[in-house]
């Protein structure tokens, strides 16, 4: 049974927060509303520290479609399918902040839940920032059926 969504086809959905404090532990983003044909699309994702001005300050995040254990915000893992997104920010010495790379698999379809790992370079306790814009889009059933099936086999890797 699936729960009614307020997003509609279209729609576009901004989520933003700080986390990663202790770097392995992901931010659970719930987005799943039963229905496999309703998913999700990543437009943009970005990371900063909570300082606008410290220097060398550098900031990492990823998210995944999976919860991965023992992984971290500055593992990145292009050769997986379950990682869909990367991003990193730094601080100059100048103190001037500069976007280093947003990285978005722009085919990666979210049907279930996404994690968000997210670490500070400088501190292993600071918190990070982070804004994930996403689109509300509708795929029929095989494709949802192949994009869980897919993150699912991979998951463990």
């Amino acid at each position: 049974m699936s729960r009614q969504t307020k997003y509609k086809v279209g729609a576009f959905r901004t989520l933003r927060g700080a986390g990663g404090g202790d770097h392995d532990t992901p931010i659970h983003i719930r987005l799943s509303d039963g229905d496999i044909t309703n998913a999700w699309r990543i437009v943009s994702f970005d990371v900063s520290s909570r300082s606008a001005v410290a220097t060398d300050d550098d900031v990492v995040g990823k998210i995944c479609t999976e919860e991965r254990p023992g992984t971290t915000g500055a593992g990145w893992d292009w050769g997986s399918n379950v990682e869909i997104a990367w991003a990193s920010n730094a601080v100059n010495a100048g103190t001037i902040r500069q976007t280093m790379g947003e990285y978005i698999d722009k085919d990666a379809i979210i049907i279930d839940d996404v994690y968000v790992y997210l670490a500070d370079a400088s501190s292993a306790t600071e918190l990070v920032n982070y804004m994930i814009r996403m689109e509300r889009i509708k795929v029929d059933l095989d494709t949802g059926l192949a994009a869980v099936v897919a993150n699912k086999a991979q998951a463990g890797a």
